[in-house]
């Protein structure tokens, strides 16, 4: 699973990375602002599942249930996540809109390190680090859509 979560990010990123240096605008329904609503609202609930979960995992911490279960989820929605940013938007946008996507990927790529006892030791402030900023990002670019569009 981590393997496929790195290669998602890393062809996500890719493919942003040769769209913005090329002058790829992606495909013309991506820019539709319906789809460009439905898809936002794929990404922002998808980070948004990520967090529901983790805080999830303090509860069930607290309560002694087990976590495991959900760490599978954690895992397919950082599958996902990639793919559904790059279809969000097929290139990489300025200030903000690079900060966030750039954000996400390495918060993935950082997840995928965190199998073993030494990378949760390494990476896992970081990883959460990245994940805070993503939240805030996204949320930070879901009001200025709402509130200038």
């Amino acid at each position: 699973m981590n393997r496929l979560i790195a290669l998602n990010t890393c062809a996500a990123l890719l493919a942003l990375s040769v769209g913005s240096a090329t002058g790829w605008a992606g495909m013309d329904f991506q820019y539709d602002p319906s789809y460009r609503a439905a898809s936002g609202c794929v990404v922002t609930g998808l980070i948004l599942g990520q967090w529901a979960l983790t805080l999830g995992r303090t509860v069930y911490a607290r309560k002694g249930l087990a976590w495991d279960r959900w760490v599978t989820v954690h895992h397919v929605i950082g599958v996902v996540m990639p793919l559904a940013v790059w279809a969000h938007s097929p290139v990489f946008g300025y200030g903000l809109l690079a900060a966030l996507p750039l954000s996400l990927f390495g918060t993935a790529l950082l997840g995928t390190q965190l199998v073993s006892p030494e990378g949760m030791q390494r990476y896992f402030k970081w990883h959460v680090v990245l994940a805070g900023l993503t939240a805030a990002m996204a949320l930070v670019h879901v009001y200025m859509v709402i509130a200038y569009n």
